[in-house]
Formats: C-alpha cells, structure tokens, sequence
C-alpha cells in the first residue's frame, strides 16, 4: 500500500489516499539464495507445504495408510516389482520383507538388516526385483516368490548397491573400492572383482555406480561410473569389462550423501552430494567452486548446503521423482528414523517448496502413485487426501519482501 497527501485550497494537508498494490503468488518457489533485498517478488523466503504450480501455489495434498507392517520401527526400504505381467509393493521392516501389495504377509524373516537397495532386472529366465543390502546374501523375488541368490567367488552378503548396465547386474561392496559383477544375463552365480581403487587418490571405498547416458552427437553412448565415498569419479566405457572396457577419466565431484544418493533423470544422473543435487554431467564439465551454479538445487542453496552439514551422516537421504506429481522429491532425514523433511521441485518450472509433517524414511513409486515408509511401521501413500492421516495439514509461506514508499506531494505550500 502507497499513501500519498495532496493540499486542500488553502494547504491544508488532505488525508492520505490510500492506493492498491497486488502480490504476486510465489509461482517462483522457495528460495534459499537470494539476498532478502533482491528477491525476485514471485518467490518466497517460506513455503512449507505450499507447492508452486506454473500459475498459481496450491496446499499439498495429505496422506493415508496403505498398510500396517506391525512392527511399530521405521520401514526403511520399499520396493516395487515390475515384471511383464504383474507388479507387487514389499516393505522392509525389523529385518522382514512384507507383501503388502493387498493382504499383509511376510513371506522374508530374520534379515540382518532392513536398509536395502534394490533394482529390476529382466534376462530371459523371467522378470526379477533383485535387493542388496551389505549384510545378507542377495534377495530376489520372480513374479510369485523370494529367494536367495547364489555368489561364488566373491562374498555376495557384501553387496550393498545393485545395478544393471548392458544386461548385467553390477555391485558395490561393503568397505571395498573394488566392484563386482555377474555374468551376462545372471542373477547369480560367479562373481568377479573390477578394482577401482588406483583410480583413487583420495582414498575412501565404493559408494554406489550409475549407469550413464550421453548424447555424443551421433547417438547416445553409455557410460558406467563409479563413485567413490570422498566425490572421485571413474567413468568406463565398453560392454565387455573382460575384454574392451576403457577408462575415460576420473573427475572430482563433492562428497557424495548416503547409499541412495543416485537417480536417474532422463539420460543423465542426479547425485546428492554435499554440493547440492548435481547432475552427474555437469559435474564433470564444471569445477566444483562453480559447480552449485548448475545445481538442480541451485535455488535453495542455502538450506541444501545447512541440511547437509547437519545431517549428512542420517539414513534416510533419497531423491525420488513422481511424474503423475510434476515433482522431484528430496527427503532430508533430520533425526533419523523419528523426523524427516521433503524439499521438492516442480519439475516443469524448477520452482523449489518444503514440505513437512510426513516422518518417512524411505520413499517409492508404484503404479504412478508416492508411497513413504513411516517411522512407525506403516507404510503411508502421499498425495491423496485433504488431511495427514486423519490429522489436519498445516500450511506456512512468507512471501518476497516489498518495500512501499511514503511520498508527500507539494502544490503551493510545504506541509
């Protein structure tokens, strides 16, 4: 609102006219960069459980429970089966793997732990969702049953991450900056070691590998990149690891957070890492002192920068996208297994938000709908109702600052 003061006839001050001025909706998002003084007027210095459409911000929708695992402790895995055929949802908690596609079962006890990573992986013997955990031999589920895959040569209870990559399943092992992989084709059998680690001159062991897509100008050429725990990066070209592998180059990125810290987007790689959510083809192009100006986090740099200092050491960090959402959604573990945190980006505009009050440790995507698994055992699906599970949804925003002016106006006489 602007006042202005006008003089009568005989320059008596005449009250103040006060004048109209709209705000705009933070369509622009959160942000976390800009000083308060030069923020652009459609963003926001708050907008925690607000999400910014391309024309206008809306209250996120609510949660309900899916199912009960009984447990009563964090699900800290959820994977999703995707064969020819059919689908089916698993949680993992207290160290059993739950069904709770419909009727709640357990057809998995007694695991050592719960914090697994998981992929699909087709070969033609069938359709498999193939977990690893760093602890226990690898699990695999076929369409109508779990079992226990075999490893030789190496110790398959040691794989912690899983990737596939040309038809071949791909691992990182507990404390080693060494690989594995299987054969062509397998889901279990001989395993064999690819050494990383005098590619290394930091040290630190193998975090997790991502299979990489880039558009060379002639096609798409596929890389394999291996990560380690202090930001180094390896990237191998070639099909046959025995045979025609070739070593690009090895670049430094910041240091990468958590097991879970890829996902694909498109052709390229997400990692979160400590710079930011950096995609891996940036990373490798830019310095790391310029690498958070290309950052998909760019916009909440600070917050993104503060989260991972406090709480980088916490299970719980993902990067999940939901296409059906227009989201990209990034869980923060505050405390973990008790309070957790989303920063998610409108993946049409890049606009950030915050949202809060829904405690998962680890999220899924199934049948194009959100799922999280809460601290409490329950497995909870996201955006579907007005409320938190019964409990009512509490929204904040503090919009851009603007500043209004005060202007006396002179006709005859000075006030």
């Amino acid at each position: 609102m602007r006042p202005s003061w006008n003089a009568g006839k005989k320059g008596t001050p005449r009250p103040p006219v006060v004048k109209g001025s709209s705000i705009p909706a933070p369509v622009g998002g959160w942000d976390a960069i800009s000083p308060l003084a030069a923020m652009k007027p459609d963003r926001a210095v708050q907008l925690d459980n607000w999400f910014p459409q391309p024309g206008w911000v809306e209250l996120r929708n609510g949660f309900v429970r899916h199912a009960n695992t009984g447990t009563q402790v964090a699900v800290e895995t959820i994977a999703a089966y995707q064969g020819a055929s059919s689908d089916a949802l698993f949680a993992v908690s207290d160290g059993s793997i739950y069904d709770i596609t419909g009727v709640v079962s357990a057809p998995v006890t007694g695991l050592t732990n719960s914090r697994f990573q998981h992929t699909n992986f087709a070969t033609t013997g069938g359709n498999f969702l193939y977990m690893v955990n760093g602890a226990d031999d690898p699990q695999y589920y076929d369409g109508s049953s779990w079992q226990v895959a075999t490893i030789n040569l190496l110790d398959g209870a040691a794989f912690i991450t899983v990737t596939p990559h040309k038809n071949r399943l791909w691992f990182s092992q507990v404390d080693s900056s060494d690989a594995a992989y299987l054969d062509v084709d397998s889901i279990q059998g001989d395993a064999t070691a690819f050494p990383l680690g005098g590619n290394w001159s930091l040290g630190g062991y193998l975090i997790n590998i991502a299979s990489w897509s880039l558009d060379a100008g002639d096609g798409p050429d596929d890389y394999l990149a291996f990560i380690s725990s202090r930001g180094q990066v390896s990237v191998y070209k070639g099909i046959d690891p025995n045979s025609d592998f070739e070593l690009i180059g090895t670049y430094q990125m910041g240091t990468p957070i958590g097991r879970r810290c890829l996902t694909k987007v498109g052709a390229d790689v997400a990692v979160i890492c400590v710079d930011g959510v950096v995609p891996l083809s940036k990373s490798l192009i830019y310095e790391r002192a310029a690498v958070q100006t290309v950052t998909l986090t760019q916009n909440i740099l600070h917050a993104m920068n503060q989260a991972a200092i406090n709480y980088k050491d916490n299970f719980g960090w993902q990067l999940i996208s939901y296409p059906k959402g227009t989201r990209a959604i990034l869980n923060v573990p505050i405390e973990e297994n008790n309070e957790q945190q989303q920063f998610v980006m409108n993946t049409i505009t890049g606009a950030w938000c915050r949202f809060t009050g829904m405690n998962g440790s680890c999220w899924e995507r199934y049948q194009d709908r959100i799922f999280f698994g809460g601290n409490d055992g329950v497995v909870y699906e996201a955006d579907r109702s007005g409320t938190d599970f019964g409990q009512t949804l509490t929204a904040d925003f503090m919009t851009a600052v603007s500043y209004t002016h005060l202007r006396a106006h002179e006709t005859g006489r000075n006030l």
